[in-house]
């Protein structure tokens, strides 16, 4: 009788393991991969979690279907088993598939994180998604209130990325993010308490090279293509002391875009920034006054359709926008288009056109509002400066150029040029 009480017991925990999930000994509940949604598992399990206080949904290696979105209550983590950044193995890892939300943006994310819950180690691939027809898709990850954190995330082909600006959300954390992106990338807005961006990096490979996708080759261009005119990487608002370390993006349509969000626009600091081959690296709506402080970036011009600038500021511009130690370069018209009245400043800088030929092209065009530029070194062909009447003051100091910098002053702003130096094209 105990032998057969066993052995009924052994087959009803097998039924209960392959059908739903697991709890194990630390709390940790299990979800096996299934080729069935997986929605309604997912949010018991979630929701399982948060009336026991709070706890680890953890998806199994395999793939995971989601028809549905799923929200992860507060104290809660929904997990994969990747421990850090990942290239797009379909066959490896905790794999979502995303099917909610075809075609309709406007609907609920796929993924909603609460205050104080976390989304980490997955990856998130859209297998109804192709080239050249891009199909529009809701957020993959939005997050709401305080300290929503995403994770160790590889984004294989999403349409619109993370989304911290849709709602009010403070103490936002995004770290390890890796991916191909169609619209926008990363999206912050209304946060009035110190967010944190490291480690965010686009590139089309994710998608392209991503193991156990059946993508040919001819996908780099149109994929080229449509990025470079509608991507942008990095869209930010209001975000006050916003702090982004170690970003890239590579052949979008815009790189970092600070607007002027419903509540304002941004301040904070940016280390380690970079945007390549991009139609717009850096455009700049405004700035709260304690400004944009930006060093050791490097920026660089596309020419799919030509870069026509590498920073522009729009006539809405205001604040203080602050260069240290970045590196520009590429077939750019110019380094600097900057309207309306705030204030940008460079210090010790590069600027390096290419390809190389065209003499007296303009590096910087000053429509409105102060530059002060210094310590800064220009290439043979950027020499040229343009100080429109509207501007109202410039200071060069202790650059270094192949060739004397043209200086044309159009209007009364007060114009300083102090210890600027050739060095010769030799």
């Amino acid at each position: 009788m105990i032998k057969h009480r066993t052995a009924f017991h052994l087959t009803i925990l097998f039924i209960l393991l392959a059908s739903c999930c697991m709890a194990a000994t630390d709390g940790t509940v299990v979800v096996p991969p299934s080729k069935s949604d997986q929605s309604a598992i997912i949010q018991s399990a979630l929701n399982k979690c948060a009336s026991n206080g709070g706890g680890i949904v953890m998806l199994a290696p395999g793939k995971h279907r989601l028809n549905k979105p799923v929200v992860v209550p507060s104290g809660v983590t929904l997990s994969g088993v990747w421990a850090g950044p990942h290239h797009a193995q379909l066959d490896k890892g905790s794999v979502i598939l995303a099917y909610a939300g075809k075609g309709k943006e406007t609907d609920p994310p796929l993924i909603k994180l609460s205050p104080n819950s976390t989304v980490k180690g997955l990856t998130f691939y859209y297998p109804e998604q192709h080239l050249p027809d891009v199909i529009p898709y809701p957020w993959t990850i939005q997050g709401e209130g305080m300290h929503g954190n995403v994770l160790d995330i590889t984004l294989v082909n999403a349409y619109n990325g993370i989304d911290f600006g849709t709602y009010s959300n403070e103490l936002h954390h995004i770290r390890n993010v890796y991916g191909c992106i169609l619209k926008t990338g990363v999206y912050i807005d209304k946060c009035t308490d110190i967010g944190r961006v490291e480690n965010v990096h686009f590139n089309h490979h994710y998608w392209v090279r991503a193991v156990g996708v059946n993508v040919d080759k001819k996908y780099w261009d149109p994929l080229f293509s449509y990025s470079y005119l509608n991507t942008t990487a990095f869209k930010i608002g209001r975000a006050d002391w916003e702090m982004f370390s170690n970003t890239f993006s590579i052949t979008t349509k815009i790189g970092y875009h600070f607007i002027n969000g419903t509540l304002g626009p941004c301040n904070g600091s940016f280390v380690g920034i970079g945007a390549d081959y991009t139609q717009f690296p850096i455009l700049v709506d405004g700035t709260l006054p304690p400004g944009l402080l930006i060093s050791n970036g490097q920026f660089v011009a596309g020419d799919a359709v030509r870069t026509e600038s590498i920073i522009t500021t729009s006539s809405t511009f205001s604040g203080a926008l602050q260069f240290s130690n970045c590196s520009f370069w590429g077939p750019s018209d110019k380094i600097a288009d900057i309207s309306g009245n705030g204030t940008v400043s460079m210090v010790g800088c590069n600027f390096s056109r290419w390809p190389q030929g065209k003499k007296n092209a303009t590096a910087m065009v000053l429509r409105g509002g102060s530059l002060s530029v210094q310590g800064c070194t220009f290439s043979a062909d950027w020499d040229r400066i343009i100080i429109e009447k509207a501007a109202k003051s410039a200071v060069f100091m202790g650059n270094t150029s192949a060739v004397a910098l043209q200086i044309d002053k159009q209007g009364e702003a007060d114009v300083q040029a102090l210890g600027n130096v050739v060095r010769g094209t030799n």
